[in-house]
């Protein structure tokens, strides 16, 4: 008998190949067994994922530090959590637009004449969300790298490492959050604020355990990181205004408003 994946000799009896551990399927695929391959692969105790999920909400600095010192077995691997993320992330995106579309609806909390606009930005934020998330952990990683300067615990590599881990699993969770709250007829308006307070209270609380601080110096730290966050907003904001004027002319921002 041979492996089906790698082509290695093996004895009839095995469950597993000895050369690369893959598993020996004997049985022709039916949907009882198909269901409880999945079945067992998602919703089992000891499967990577629950642990990943479950570790990063109460030991994430033991994920993080095992991943930067090499251990990788026991847990998903950096990328391929967050590449779940983006996958959940086009998921949520699709079922909202599909089956909610009134979810994401701002019009009842924006100034009067500005509705058109603001829902223009966010159609445009959640149709490109898996970009936008890719291009924030980099800034995000220089700007915690600033918050922390006196402290060389980790380099910007390794604050990479730890911020798609935390971007990946807060974004599962208010993916999750949107889907069920917009199912039970809540608009994005209603919990849009609570999301970002806590995907700000994650990262921080991440922060807070592979630092070591105490609660006082997190508190600074993470008010310090957010009034860089929102002058670096509004800079691009005003970047990007300029771009528009000069590119489309100055009837742009009042066609985008009004139309």
């Amino acid at each position: 008998m041979f492996c089906k994946n790698c082509n290695n000799n093996l004895i009839n009896q095995a469950d597993y190949c000895h050369n690369c551990g893959e598993k020996i399927i004997r049985n022709r695929l039916t949907l009882k067994n198909l269901f409880h391959l999945y079945a067992q692969t998602f919703f089992n105790f000891d499967n990577k994922f629950f642990q990943t999920f479950v570790n990063l909400f109460s030991k994430p600095e033991v994920i993080v530090t095992a991943y930067i010192d090499g251990v990788r077995k026991k847990h998903i691997n950096v990328i391929s959590y967050f590449a779940l993320a983006l996958t959940l992330v086009g998921l949520e995106y699709y079922i909202i637009n599909n089956y909610f579309p009134g979810f994401s609806d701002l019009s009842t909390v924006t100034a009067k004449g500005t509705e058109h606009f603001t829902n223009s930005v966010l159609k445009f934020i959640q149709g490109h969300q898996s970009l936008l998330l890719i291009g924030m952990i980099p800034v995000f990683a220089f700007l915690i790298k600033g918050v922390f300067y006196k402290i060389k615990t980790y380099n910007y590599t390794e604050l990479l490492v730890v911020l798609i881990y935390v971007f990946a699993h807060t974004t599962i969770i208010t993916a999750i959050i949107s889907i069920v709250s917009a199912a039970f007829g809540l608009k994005l308006s209603v919990i849009g604020y609570e999301l970002i307070v806590l995907k700000t209270v994650y990262l921080f609380y991440v922060l807070k355990r592979l630092y070591r601080l105490n609660l006082k110096t997190t508190i600074v730290k993470t008010l310090l990181f957010f009034t860089l966050v929102v002058c670096l907003y509004f800079v691009l904001i005003i970047a990007l205004t300029a771009v528009f004027y000069v590119i489309k002319g100055p009837d742009f921002l009042e066609n985008l408003i009004t139309s």
